[in-house]
């Protein structure tokens, strides 16, 4: 159970590199946000989530705050199953 976690808190870190990332991409001047892999990259990472309000979109922040949250409460389990590990082994 213990390993899961940790692939599950990797995989999660994996994706708030994606976000970030796509972050970067987005500042990018005259890129096509219609050309397929541009677009799949923008979709995935959560761009339109929510709908910009006064031209500043703040769905990408919503999914980092979310991918950090969800990061927090996965290593909180790590550590718990690793102290009922040690408890039990004593």
């Amino acid at each position: 159970m213990a390993k899961l976690i940790l692939f599950l808190d990797r995989l999660v870190n994996f994706y708030l590199y994606y976000v970030v990332m796509a972050c970067f991409l987005a500042i990018v001047p005259n890129i096509n946000y219609d050309y397929p892999l541009f677009h799949f990259i923008f979709t995935s990472a959560g761009f339109y989530i929510i709908p910009p309000i006064f031209g500043i979109s703040f769905s990408l922040l919503a999914m980092m705050i979310t991918c950090v949250l969800i990061s927090m409460g996965l290593k909180k389990a790590y550590n718990t199953i690793i102290e009922d590990k040690k408890d039990v082994d004593n």
